[in-house]
């Protein structure tokens, strides 16, 4: 899941090749000049897409391959009822015709859903996606917003999950939410939604009257993976096919109240990938990595933002 390049023939290795990479990683010199936990530059812009209610662009434009991902996110209004109350308001769907090689076919279809699966079931486990969460409430058990988010991929440059998460977060806090207002009277221009308990709304078409989407709730990801004995960050497409397992952590920044110097961010998961095992100690060492990483990357975002 974690490491597409398995799945692309253009980065297929030979045993020499697998070996030279490995050696070069256990002597702390990566492919492109890194060190082992150093990040790549991102390029992160927003607004990119005129017709959606936020957008992001995320690109690695310093390395070779280019990484870059788009994420778009449109709101919709959905009803609250018994079979939609205890069901998540994200819709998630990943598209990487540009990258699968080949006419659209099961392994595309293979690729995009498990990305999408993953990015969907990451993004929930902030918490900040159900009916009932502040975010999305409209009208209490009765009217709340659907989150439609589609993520192209343009180009692969590796380390494609955290691109995508970092997109997804990006263009969430791109967001702006259509204003809603209460309507007296029945008409044309006012709608009423069934199992609403008879409430009427309006949706506000003025882009000036929308509120910035609350995404302090919506995590980002770190992934780490073990090449040889060594963990390395952002990992190449050459080094993810090397790579024996990969460890991958969602954090959200810390909610209203805490501490925030004692308490960069809160993990709220963890995934290991892979057929590798990972002893406890590099357990420990790669989850305090993956920490310093998305405080950074929270940090960054948050300035760009500002």
């Amino acid at each position: 899941m974690l490491g597409l390049g398995r799945l692309l023939p253009g980065w297929l290795l030979s045993e020499a090749e697998v070996d030279y990479l490995k050696r070069g990683v256990a002597l702390g010199v990566r492919d492109d000049g890194r060190a082992a936990m150093q990040l790549r530059r991102v390029e992160v812009n927003t607004s990119v897409l005129p017709h959606s209610h936020g957008s992001a662009r995320v690109a690695h434009k310093a390395s070779s391959p280019c990484g870059e991902v788009i994420a778009g996110v449109k709101f919709d209004v959905q009803v609250v009822d018994e079979m939609t109350a205890s069901s998540s308001c994200l819709f998630v769907t990943v598209d990487c015709s540009q990258v699968v090689p080949g006419e659209k076919g099961r392994r595309q279809r293979d690729v995009e859903g498990e990305l999408a699966d993953a990015l969907k079931t990451t993004l929930e486990l902030g918490g900040g996606f159900a009916p009932d969460s502040p975010p999305m409430v409209i009208a209490p058990n009765a009217l709340c917003w659907s989150v439609h988010l589609h993520v192209t991929v343009v180009q692969f440059g590796g380390n494609l999950f955290d691109t995508l998460m970092l997109a997804s977060y990006a263009a969430l806090q791109n967001a702006k939410v259509p204003a809603i207002s209460a309507a007296e009277t029945t008409s044309p221009e006012t709608a009423k939604t069934e199992g609403a308990s008879d409430r009427y709304f309006q949706v506000d078409a003025d882009a000036h009257a929308a509120v910035p989407f609350d995404c302090s709730m919506c995590p980002i990801s770190a992934t780490l993976s073990r090449i040889g004995g060594a963990l390395v960050a952002d990992a190449l497409p050459k080094e993810e096919v090397c790579a024996s397992a990969q460890i991958c952590v969602a954090a959200t920044l810390p909610k209203d109240g805490e501490d925030e110097a004692a308490t960069k961010i809160q993990v709220c998961g963890v995934l290991k990938d892979g057929t590798g095992s990972i002893k406890p100690e590099a357990l420990l060492a790669a989850l305090l990595a993956s920490e310093n990483i998305i405080a950074d990357r929270f940090a960054a975002l948050l300035a760009n933002n500002e």
